[in-house]
């Protein structure tokens, strides 16, 4: 087990791939390596069982996450995840976006921005035929690429992630309406000032109107401003499915 500041860890996905992964992991010197997969059967736990094996003969340590590499907001939630836990202790973080589904690879980017994250590419030395058939060597799974070039480093963006009380107050909004119904404002605002997101917001069991405007300055205007809240055809405010889908991967 790895401990301490400053690792080498690096994020890959699993589909149909081993030398994608593995090599970028020694060119590396990975002290840790994140597989993150959705092998349920055959043939992909066969590529998962081989990724694992040479990386334990390189000495790398490793860590399943299984996720549906299919679906871009459970693929971003875990990349957050991982990426947040990481980053709080200090360690380097380096993304193969190459390895896995497409869905995973703009994932895996666009978290790499959020996080200041290095993300890499691992272009094709050498194909395997692409018979399914033959994409063993020897009855081992070698996937697609027999070969691949080092790993080449993609130029350095920053994408800001959301700010974490925005997203909070926002779980909240959603929670209170689910439970008790539409134009819950009073409720919602204790609930805000309960969990020290909101100060002063009643007086004698009301909601203030300093409390009613500080809430639409902190937060309301910024989730219709970001496009995470939105009226609809009834005039009443509703989150918008891209605010849906920034709950799903941010909300804790």
């Amino acid at each position: 087990m790895t401990f301490g500041r400053n690792l080498r860890v690096v994020i890959s996905c699993v589909t149909f791939d081993t030398v994608k992964i593995v090599k970028p992991a020694l060119h590396f010197r990975a002290d840790m390596i994140y597989l993150i997969h959705q092998a349920d059967s055959q043939p992909y736990s066969d590529f998962l069982k081989e990724v694992i094996d040479e990386l334990e003969s390189g000495g790398i340590e490793h860590k399943e996450v299984h996720t549906n590499i299919n679906k871009f907001e459970d693929v971003m939630r875990t990349l957050v995840r991982i990426m947040e836990k990481e980053t709080e202790k200090g360690n380097i973080l380096y993304v193969n976006i190459e390895a896995g589904s497409a869905i995973y690879s703009s994932a895996s980017l666009i978290a790499s921005m959020m996080f200041n994250a290095t993300s890499f590419n691992v272009g094709t030395k050498e194909h395997m035929i692409k018979d399914y058939t033959l994409y063993y060597e020897n009855g081992r799974p070698m996937g697609l690429a027999r070969d691949v070039y080092d790993p080449f480093i993609l130029p350095e963006f920053r994408l800001e992630r959301p700010r974490s009380e925005l997203v909070k107050a926002l779980a909240i909004w959603k929670d209170v309406r689910t439970r008790f119904g539409r134009r819950k404002l009073k409720e919602t605002m204790i609930r805000l000032e309960e969990e020290g997101l909101l100060e002063n917001v009643s007086e004698d069991g009301k909601v203030t109107h300093s409390g009613q405007m500080a809430f639409r300055r902190k937060f309301l205007l910024k989730w219709i401003e970001k496009g995470w809240m939105a009226k609809n055809e009834n005039g009443d405010l509703e989150i918008t499915p891209y605010g849906e889908m920034v709950l799903k991967m941010f909300a804790e």
